[in-house]
């Protein structure tokens, strides 16, 4: 995506970026509008080269600044992915020093038949073992099935580990979400509850003689 006139100029004139669809200004401060570009032979999973360095110092609310940004900024650093967990295996690093560690070097994998849904992503992967990027936005409710993980990855992407040639992630509800929910609906029936006993409103009808109206 880009907004200024000159990253546009310059997308334009890249043969590797389509233009896909323009978001138009409506307020007239910056950003003027945007333009969508798609990015040629960019798969929505795709193999690693090397292991991912786990980066220990750092919470999920600092990430942003403290990994995902300097990673971005750097463009040697951008075949290294950075994750924030995984397995003990994996090379590990404190966030300064991140950038410059490489993990050791990995096996050749091929990923096909990508299937894509609003909740879900599938795929095949020619062997298990080896991590592969998934670049989708990384959220606490991604789930695998055929993988371990996810695990978030710069710049907000997930790194899963197959342990089986068919893998699907699946964005689902949390037990606390579910439970939050359920709190939510016993309020609003305790509150409708409430509204309709209506005790004020009772003891008045009793003083005067009237039966209580709900």
């Amino acid at each position: 995506m880009a907004q200024s006139a000159d990253a546009k100029q310059r997308a334009d004139s890249h043969p590797a970026l389509s233009l896909v669809a323009q978001v138009p200004d409506f307020d007239g401060q910056p950003p003027l509008g945007w333009n969508v570009y798609e990015v040629a032979d960019a798969p929505l999973v795709e193999p690693l080269a090397f292991e991912p360095v786990v980066v220990d110092d750092v919470s999920l609310d600092d990430w942003r600044d403290d990994v995902a940004v300097p990673w971005f900024d750097d463009p040697e650093a951008l075949d290294r992915p950075l994750v924030a967990d995984g397995p003990d295996g994996w090379p590990h690093s404190k966030a300064k020093g991140a950038r410059r560690r490489t993990g050791q070097a990995l096996p050749e994998v091929r990923v096909t038949d990508i299937e894509e849904t609003e909740d879900s992503i599938s795929f095949h992967v020619s062997r298990t073992g080896v991590p592969v990027l998934v670049k989708t936005s990384y959220f606490p409710n991604w789930r695998a099935e055929g993988a371990d993980g996810p695990w978030r990855a710069t710049p907000n992407f997930m790194v899963v580990v197959p342990t089986a040639k068919n893998v699907r992630i699946e964005y689902r509800t949390t037990t606390a979400e579910r439970l939050g929910r359920a709190g939510t609906v016993a309020g609003v029936l305790g509150l409708g509850a409430l509204i309709w006993w209506n005790p004020g409103r009772r003891r008045e009808n009793e003083e005067e003689g009237t039966p209580a109206v709900p």
